[in-house]
């Protein structure tokens, strides 16, 4: 068990179809996986406490833990073999590269020492190439079997003694001691490490002839020249040295991994990283460097071995030495740092920062969509993205813009009903979602989706963004840091734009009650005027009934004024029975010997008051049109709406379009407003509106959901 009290969690690797035995009974849960690809996808999810490896090749479990080290570094190995009684017998695995320090196992191969490890049973865990020249024991024989068995000479009691103290005390040890093969005096480190303790044996220099102590190269504080190339090679940066020539003598480690060309390839040729255009500046930088003028820093292009270029901070230093022919020899050392990732970071950010300006100028949430969905394309190369908007009529998240990958894979995203999908999830909570392995996730919206992987943004109460890959994927910080940046610029510019969309109806509401006070109201005012000078002057009563008349013109048009100046925006929604509305409506209209058929309608979300004036406009336009014994029909519509049509006179088509207009109308009295109300109703609910001519010749006006 776990210093928790909970079971340790275990990925086990085995040869063949083997499991592990009897781990539930040693506070042991195992989880089996079969190929590396599906080692290395678990080891990145960060939930177990080891890794078990049961292979018969104990050279092929030390490799596999240097691999583990590079995707999950500090995470135990243990090399598992089974009891008698079928349990598990397991011991760490030393794993040399552990993320910390690249190029570490090479540089332990290339010490001049020779070097091995063992662990608490003195199992050999590591066994380098001096060892093997040492002692002529090949590390397949050497690794996994205990060190009395591999040096049975070399194991004396001064040695042994050494070792087990070293192992008992956590302490450091060294013992000067014979080795037992050609009598060569020798000096023996001891360095406890981890569970177990790791052994560097060197010949010493003071028993050395003294012509071959004499030749030996010494560099920095004593330490041997070889010690300097192993620092050299363990360095995370690329260090390369060349020639007057521009001819490379030296390529680290680190260089190796970056440009693709191995030691053997670029050592002795022109440096191979330096594009064709560049060849000029970078002999210009090779003579700065050779006169003693040091680079630091600069900015620098160059190529790999398969062709990408790389963007890279350069610096140099000269150094002279005396070659073997005693001749004074100038060489360069250049240190490359990879910058390409980061600059590429600096020129999303960037990017970013105007599509956000961008954002600010769109004159529609259509148009903030596209932008945005272009931006996570063309900036962050996030192909497959959208953008939903939360539709309080539909009460659903609505796509408002999706790349082309969306389309060719989709046929174009998906409408999200309330309460399905993560998507929906996501904008319920306001919280960031990332999702690895799509088709786990239990609450998907479709369980056949080809998306293996998906980040959603949730975009405040506007609605979401989301953006996703066909594979697997793991989306890195920086990319979800990016994201959010965007969604956030979305978010904000699709509440200006939906903040100015409010101001704009209302401006335009204002300009027509201005419009109609300037002019509609004052021909009925002058008329009542009119009239009552003349009865003032006559005394003839019937002047006051076309006052009257005059009064009530202008007291219908300040009513539909007035619903026309409303602000529908602020109106509150809810979910109204349409059919329930309909009745209320026909017992508020004079509608005299009118006949009312009607057929069950849906339930909408909307607002009463404004749905029963827009049926009560409809009902009184019908009657003033068709007559006092006209009949009406309201029934469904196949896609959700529903028309309503009359058996009266009907519209002329040239007035199709022209009857939702403001102050249109056909008749001496009329206001001009009914069916613009009606229009204006239509539109804040989602629906769409247009007339007609009816089954019998009358009107017909449909209302279709957008």
């Amino acid at each position: 068990m776990s210093a928790t009290g909970r079971p340790v969690h275990a990925l086990f690797l085995a040869d063949g179809d083997a499991e592990p035995a009897k781990g539930a009974e040693f506070g042991v849960r195992f989880v089996p996986v079969a190929t590396d690809d599906e080692t290395e996808e678990r080891l990145r999810e960060g939930t177990f406490d080891c890794m078990v490896v049961r292979a018969d090749d104990a050279a092929d479990v030390t490799e596999f833990a240097g691999r583990v080290a590079d995707v999950a570094p500090g995470l135990p190995v243990l090399w598992s073999e089974p009891d008698a009684d079928g349990a598990e017998t397991c011991r760490r695995v030393r794993a040399v590269s552990d993320g910390s320090l690249p190029g570490a196992r090479r540089a332990l191969e290339r010490v001049s020492e020779a070097v091995w490890t063992v662990d608490e049973d003195w199992r050999v865990t590591i066994w380098n190439r001096q060892v093997v020249e040492l002692t002529d024991v090949p590390a397949a024989s050497a690794l996994g079997t205990p060190l009395q068995h591999v040096l049975p000479e070399a194991v004396g009691d001064e040695l042994e003694a050494t070792l087990e103290d070293a192992m008992a005390t956590g302490e450091e040890r060294t013992v000067d001691v014979e080795w037992p093969t050609d009598g060569t005096p020798v000096e023996c480190h001891v360095y406890p490490e981890g569970d177990g303790i790791e052994i560097h044996v060197r010949v010493r220099d003071a028993l050395r002839p003294a012509d071959e102590a004499a030749e030996r190269p010494t560099g920095i504080g004593g330490r041997p020249d070889d010690w300097l190339a192993v620092v050299v090679d363990a360095m995370p940066l690329s260090v390369v040295a060349l020639d007057d020539g521009g001819t490379v003598t030296l390529w680290n480690g680190a260089a190796e991994e970056t440009f693709g060309w191995t030691a053997d390839e670029a050592v002795g040729r022109y440096h191979p990283i330096v594009p064709e255009g560049s060849r000029e500046a970078f002999e210009a930088n090779l003579q700065q460097a050779l006169t003693g003028e040091p680079i630091r820093g600069r900015e620098v292009t160059r190529v790999t071995k398969d062709g990408r270029e790389l963007e890279l901070r350069l610096s140099t230093a000269p150094f002279t030495y005396d070659d073997a022919e005693e001749n004074s020899r100038t060489e360069v050392i250049a240190i490359l740092e990879d910058v390409t990732e980061r600059k590429r970071r600096e020129r999303q950010l960037r990017a970013l920062q105007e599509v956000s300006n961008s954002l600010n100028l769109a004159s529609s949430t259509e148009e903030v969509a596209r932008e945005a969905v272009t931006a996570a394309v063309d900036v962050l190369d996030l192909e497959l993205t959208a953008v939903w908007r939360y539709d309080a009529d539909r009460d659903a998240l609505v796509p408002l813009a999706g790349s082309p990958d969306t389309e060719e894979a989709f046929g174009g995203p998906p409408v999200f009903p309330a309460g399905s999908g993560l998507a929906w999830e996501a904008f319920e909570s306001g919280e960031y979602r990332i999702y690895s392995h799509v088709h786990e996730a239990e609450r998907r919206y479709n369980a056949e989706t080809p998306v293996r992987s998906e980040l959603i943004a949730p975009l405040g109460e506007q609605g979401v963004m989301i953006t996703g890959s066909l594979t697997e994927r793991s989306f890195d910080e920086a990319t979800v840091d990016m994201f959010r940046t965007l969604a956030a610029a979305v978010e904000a510019a699709l509440v200006r734009s939906d903040r100015e969309a409010r101001l704009e109806r209302q401006n335009e509401r204002l300009d027509r009650f201005a419009d109609v006070v300037a002019h509609d109201l004052r021909n009925p005012l002058s008329v009542a005027e009119g009239f009552l000078e003349l009865a003032e002057e006559t005394g003839d009563p019937e002047h006051f009934g076309r006052v009257q008349g005059a009064l009530d013109r202008m007291d219908g048009l300040v009513g539909e004024l007035l619903t026309l100046a409303r602000n529908a925006d602020d109106e509150p929604s809810e979910p109204v029975e349409l059919d329930e509305v309909v009745r209320q409506a026909w017992a508020h209209v004079d509608t005299r010997d009118a006949v009312l058929e009607h057929e069950s309608l849906p339930e909408i979300e909307g607002n009463r008051n404004r749905l029963t004036q827009l049926f009560e406009n409809c009902f009184g336009n019908s009657v003033e049109h068709g007559g006092n014994d006209v009949t009406i029909r309201v029934r469904p519509l196949e896609d959700g709406g529903f028309y309503m049509e009359d058996d009266g006179v009907g519209i002329p088509p040239d007035h199709y379009d022209r009857v939702f207009e403001n102050r249109f109308t056909t008749r001496e009295n009329g206001t001009g407003f009914g069916l613009a109300i009606v229009a204006e109703i239509a539109e804040a609910h989602g629906w769409t509106v247009e007339a007609g001519e009816g089954a019998d010749g009358g009107a017909r006006l449909e209302f279709r959901p957008l």
